[in-house]
């Protein structure tokens, strides 16, 4: 499966990771395309050679994988692995991102930040802000997919780089013509 590079896109066909349909995705916005990393994170095999992959993305190693979401702490934890740093990850408490009380961080340690997908850079820019009082040394952001050309990371300075470029329509609920064609909404709010 890892040639000279993995083909992320194969990858998530072959698993049928590529949803069609109507989705509200967690942004709030809606799409007529989901793709699912955690079908592809569930198989322990896969998810180490995905986090293999994405840590090849940077050539500086971090002291901390920091996982963006829950949802980022499997890819963030194999990440790690490879890179022989430290797991953490970020913990929402009344809409307010903070790290555990029993987790530390020390000055001028290296952090990659990790996320599955990359679409509106929410959780992203809300986490590089929490690390950056930290006065850490931000290696970058890697994800599977970036489905934004990286055109909403806020931080200068800051690498994104994924496996997986794959743009896509995003639509406000109030515009969708997914909703005016009245096909059924799957909700994919986390």
């Amino acid at each position: 499966m890892l040639k000279k590079h993995l083909d992320l896109l194969s990858i998530i066909e072959e698993n049928k990771a590529l949803l069609e349909g109507h989705f509200a995705l967690p942004n709030g916005k809606h799409s007529q395309i989901y793709i699912d990393t955690d079908i592809l994170l569930q198989y322990p095999s896969l998810a180490a050679k995905l986090g293999e992959a994405v840590a090849k993305l940077f050539t500086k190693k971090a002291d901390i994988v920091f996982a963006s979401s829950e949802e980022s702490l499997l890819l963030a934890a194999q990440v790690a692995v490879i890179m022989g740093a430290r797991v953490m990850g970020a913990k929402f408490k009344e809409g307010k991102i903070m790290l555990k009380e029993t987790l530390k961080i020390k000055e001028g340690e290296k952090v990659l930040v990790i996320d599955n997908v990359f679409m509106t850079g929410r959780k992203i820019n809300q986490t590089l802000q929490l690390l950056q009082c930290y006065h850490v040394n931000i290696i970058g952001v890697a994800a599977l997919v970036d489905r934004s050309n990286g055109k909403n990371l806020y931080f200068e300075n800051v690498p994104l780089r994924a496996l997986l470029t794959y743009p896509l329509d995003l639509y406000e609920p109030e515009a969708c013509p997914l909703c005016k064609q009245k096909i059924e909404l799957i909700n994919k709010e986390k």
